[in-house]
């Protein structure tokens, strides 16, 4: 066969399993807009945005679905292939509104009960969504912000973007570190070389990933599909700053920040810390001892109890201005005054 038969052949063979693969990919995933979870079974509203529903809970003054007039507001944001749902799990929600706070918590694209659209999945998309349900929900004054895990590159990049509006800023195990955020990030990166086995991969395992199983939610399946894909090479963000340095930014205006992380988290690694603690310099570092990722979550063990009891306190403490005491991650956290 002469070399140009052999060329002809391989560019054909090139183009057809690119075509099939495309295919491959709708079929797997859908097109267009997925829905997430059935919006019938939704604890929240609905606010029609630009790329779709998004679902969203108020939690306010005697758990009221409104804002209540005077009160401060602090917005909880979620992590990757999870949902709003976990911070009424964790009880967040309750002691901070005992505490005087307005709670709004909210579902990403892609997840939990709000819309998944047919696009690329990054931090900035994120954060443009919350800017977005902040307009619609006519939010115009200062509030705090926490960011949880993939939340929280979602919270650095709301912050840097629109610094004015945020007052305080907690990042819990935060993903914005530019090395070792994610400790199977070569594993990820080889099997995104293999088309049709990471498809497979993927519909396989993420609807039992994350903050709770997603098997009824093909539109996070889609999302974490596609969110694997930007955060590969160390970055949620899509954009040309990395979302650690959007952190030093923020760093260097003067923003008050608390982190909060598990010493065994094996999901986004407390190695990354002393990095992040080199650029914010003297805030406060909560550690949970022992606490993988989710354990501050998991209220029904003796760990998840006493971490979760942990963060809730530290958090309201640094909310109100009272001292957070500081070990750097040398040993447990204690606090002066108890929230129930």
């Amino acid at each position: 066969m002469e070399a140009a038969s052999y060329f002809w052949l391989g560019f054909g063979s090139a183009v057809g399993t690119l075509i099939v693969h495309k295919l491959w990919c709708k079929v797997a995933f859908g097109t267009g807009t997925v829905r997430g979870q059935p919006f019938a079974d939704a604890p929240g509203r609905m606010a029609k945005l630009s790329w779709g529903e998004t679902h969203y809970v108020i939690h306010g003054a005697g758990g009221k679905m409104e804002f209540t007039p005077g009160r401060k507001l602090i917005v909880l944001v979620h992590g990757f292939a999870g949902s709003a749902a976990v911070w009424k799990t964790a009880r967040y929600l309750e002691v901070l509104e005992a505490a005087g706070y307005d709670v709004l918590i909210y579902d990403n694209w892609g997840h939990g009960f709000t819309d998944g659209p047919d696009i690329g999945y990054s931090a900035e998309l994120f954060a443009g969504q919350l800017a977005e349900l902040l307009l619609h929900l006519d939010v115009r004054g200062e509030f705090d912000l926490l960011g949880f895990s993939m939340g929280g590159a979602i919270a650095t990049v709301f912050t840097h973007r629109f610094g004015s509006r945020v007052g305080k800023l907690v990042l819990q195990a935060p993903s914005i570190a530019r090395d070792n955020f994610f400790p199977a990030r070569a594993g990820i990166r080889l099997l995104n070389c293999m088309p049709f086995l990471r498809e497979l991969m993927a519909l396989l395992i993420f609807p039992h990933f994350g903050e709770g199983a997603n098997s009824n939610n093909s539109a996070v399946v889609r999302a974490a599909y596609r969110l694997t894909h930007t955060m590969m090479y160390g970055s949620w963000c899509v954009g040309p700053t990395h979302q650690e340095d959007m952190f030093k930014d923020i760093v260097a205006s003067g923003k008050e920040i608390m982190f909060m992380w598990g010493n065994k988290d094996t999901a986004v690694s407390i190695v990354c810390a002393p990095r992040l603690l080199e650029i914010a310099g003297d805030v406060p570092f909560v550690e949970g001892q022992g606490a993988d990722h989710m354990t501050f979550s998991e209220l029904g063990t003796d760990l998840g109890a006493e971490v979760g009891g942990k963060f809730r306190r530290a958090l309201v403490a640094f909310l109100e201005g009272r001292e957070v005491e500081d070990r750097r991650g040398k040993g447990a956290v204690v606090l002066e005054e108890d929230v129930k």
